[in-house]
């Protein structure tokens, strides 16, 4: 397979390309493991203080479905929220 480029060109073999495409979905893997790794584990009265709400707001938007179900995680019995999740949702709405 041949490739462009403003200067070169380059031609990779099919089992050059496979290995290519092998390292970057690993590399991609590994991010996102690390990000989430990173990523803070909340509690309830944790999640509606990040949201700038009171706990009880924080259950009548779920509800009310004004906030989705799969925001909430549940471990056992206890309940959890991850604050990248959260801080998507915000920039979605």
């Amino acid at each position: 397979m041949t490739l462009f480029s403003s200067q070169a060109i380059y031609q990779f073999t099919g089992e050059q390309l496979k290995q290519l495409i092998d390292e970057v979905k690993a590399t991609v893997i590994q991010e996102m493991n690390r990000k989430q790794s990173l990523d803070k584990v909340l509690t309830k009265q944790e999640a509606a203080a990040y949201l700038r709400i009171h706990v009880t707001t924080l259950d009548e938007r779920f509800r009310e479905r004004k906030l989705p179900t799969s925001l909430r995680h549940y471990n056992g019995g206890s309940l959890y929220f991850y604050q990248s999740e959260l801080e998507n949702f915000i920039k979605r709405s």
